[in-house]
């Protein structure tokens, strides 16, 4: 994230919450912030202020971490918000890769396409820094095993072999 990304992001925080007052003039905070999302895009951040936000509609943060903290994963998952997951919680076990990853993939047991897309990147996804060659290749797998999974389901369900119910979220996107 630029400072200029930093300073949005920072803006937003002060815009969702009346006493919340980040001082962008204290530069050693506003160093601090910036060191602890320099891999993060805007998008991320921004998706981490409002997942936040949800989930603490009164006050903002008071550090950093505690953004990072109330990270939760939402009943739909895309391969963005999936990314910023692994990110921050490589971030909060930074010194800890295997618990961080097993973190991370507990919490895409939800998405089982996902999840086994995302098993074949742990080498490159423990020490992640947003490298978008990386995460462009993990959008396009993802896209392919899903449209794998879609004829799949599709042929099941034309021959009885299994009902809605059966199918999990992130593989029943059947137009």
């Amino acid at each position: 994230m630029t400072n200029k990304e930093m300073i949005q992001g920072i803006l937003l925080l002060n815009a969702m919450y009346n006493n919340y007052n980040f001082d962008l003039n204290n530069q050693l905070k506003f160093a601090l912030w910036l060191d602890v999302f320099k891999n993060m895009s805007y998008k991320e951040f921004e998706l981490l202020v409002k997942n936040y936000a949800a989930h603490n509609p009164k006050f903002g943060p008071n550090s950093p971490m505690e953004l990072i903290q109330e990270v939760e994963i939402k009943d739909e998952l895309n391969v963005e918000e999936a990314i910023a997951y692994i990110r921050l919680t490589n971030q909060r076990y930074s010194l800890n890769y295997e618990k961080s990853t097993k973190q991370w993939l507990e919490a895409f047991d939800k998405y089982p396409v996902l999840k086994e897309v995302v098993k074949e990147y742990i080498p490159e996804l423990k020490n992640f820094s947003g490298d978008p060659y990386v995460i462009n290749q993990i959008k396009k797998d993802y896209q392919d095993a899903l449209s794998k999974s879609k004829e799949t389901t599709k042929k099941l369900l034309l021959n009885g072999q299994v009902s809605l119910i059966d199918i999990d979220k992130d593989i029943l996107l059947l137009n």
